[in-house]
């Protein structure tokens, strides 16, 4: 394969990382472009490039945009006829910043079937202006590419402002389709989450197949600060790797959390599972610890050993992934003793058994393995 896709190189780039030019060509020598169809018809040998993904190349042609409104700028060499690679970034030439990168997009041409064109569409900002570098790191054949700009109407999930409020459950995500904040990536979701009680989250996409990415942030959407990230950590039985798990990240109750899910490595349907435990409070530790679960994960029952200090109504649920209650039993007046649920009928994956004393309530994780 001409690009040998599954290099890791890619996990060198970082956004908000700056780069220092070496000697004053590239950058300085960018031409001035405004919207329309445009042709590279050579690259500039003399010139220090920023591309920090293997291969490095020694040739690149650079090009500066500054929009007179706040829009969409859109990038695209498809059906431009080469092997494109392109780097766009803010800043000043002393200073760049990555602003977007792009690889393997689009179709090179009409005939080939070759996916090895670039296009990157992003939000821009008015009398900002914007680098564009096209290198030879794959081909130096001369191609055609296009500048485009539309006035911005936001959508849920295209940017960190319109984030898409999710609950605890399962959220599908057909396509990645909204704009990207990290510098290696093209297309992203974004959503957000807003617990009410101090407690833990956890995030994942374990045993779909599907390669995901996804950075957790919390702040204001000018101002994000990154608290968690995940990429290839899922260790589910499927040995499914290139899988999302964040695993009980501490969360504040009334603080908004966002989800940046991207497509650096992957562009296909998936659902990711959100679900968040609580810090109990006395009384809730108190119903927890007299309420043993076992065996966890279960297949055919699900034992629990019950240890009150004083007779109670014990109502216990089992809901899953998406809250839906699944089974309930109701065990009146118990005091010491055992009860058990038949969980055969139950597919595998992700529940939650929800125990209630009439004034207090837990939920407790479960795993029904096959």
């Amino acid at each position: 394969m001409k690009k040998l896709k599954l290099l890791t190189i890619f996990s060198f780039l970082w956004l908000g990382v700056a780069f220092t030019q070496n000697n004053g060509g590239g950058c300085r020598k960018a031409i001035t472009i405004t919207t329309g169809t445009y042709i590279l018809d050579s690259f500039v040998t003399d010139v220090a490039t920023y591309a920090n993904i293997f291969p490095f190349p020694d040739k690149a042609k650079w090009y500066k945009y500054t929009p007179t409104a706040d829009g969409l700028m859109t990038i695209s060499s498809c059906n431009g006829g080469s092997d494109t690679r392109l780097f766009i970034y803010s800043g000043t030439c002393d200073t760049l910043i990555q602003a977007g990168y792009n690889d393997d997009f689009c179709y090179v041409d009409g005939t080939s079937g070759d996916e090895y064109a670039a296009s990157i569409t992003k939000p821009v900002k008015a009398n900002k202006t914007y680098y564009l570098e096209w290198d030879n790191a794959w081909d130096e054949t001369l191609f055609s590419f296009t500048l485009s700009f539309s006035t911005l109407t936001l959508r849920a999930n295209q940017t960190c402002e319109t984030a898409t409020t999710v609950a605890v459950g399962v959220t599908s995500v057909d396509s990645l389709f909204g704009y990207a904040s990290r510098g290696d990536a093209s297309r992203a979701n974004w959503y957000k989450y807003t617990p009410t009680k101090n407690g833990k989250i956890s995030l994942t996409t374990c045993g779909q197949g599907t390669d995901t990415r996804v950075w957790m942030y919390r702040g204001i959407c000018s101002n994000l600060v990154l608290v968690n990230d995940s990429d290839d950590d899922c260790t589910s039985p499927s040995g499914d790797t290139i899988a999302v798990a964040i695993t009980n990240q501490v969360v504040t109750a009334g603080t908004t959390y966002y989800f940046e899910w991207d497509d650096t490595w992957e562009n296909a349907p998936f659902q990711f599972l959100l679900t968040f435990d609580a810090a109990n409070g006395v009384e809730e530790d108190r119903l927890a610890q007299s309420v043993a679960m076992s065996p966890n994960p279960a297949q055919d029952v699900l034992n629990l050993d019950i240890n009150f200090e004083k007779a109670t109504d014990l109502t216990i649920r089992i809901r899953n992934n998406i809250g839906q209650v699944v089974q309930t039993k109701k065990v009146p007046q118990i005091l010491r003793g055992g009860t058990n649920l038949d969980v055969s009928q139950l597919n595998a994956g992700i529940y939650f058994v929800e125990l209630s004393n009439g004034a207090t309530q837990v939920n407790k994780k479960l795993v029904i393995s096959r």
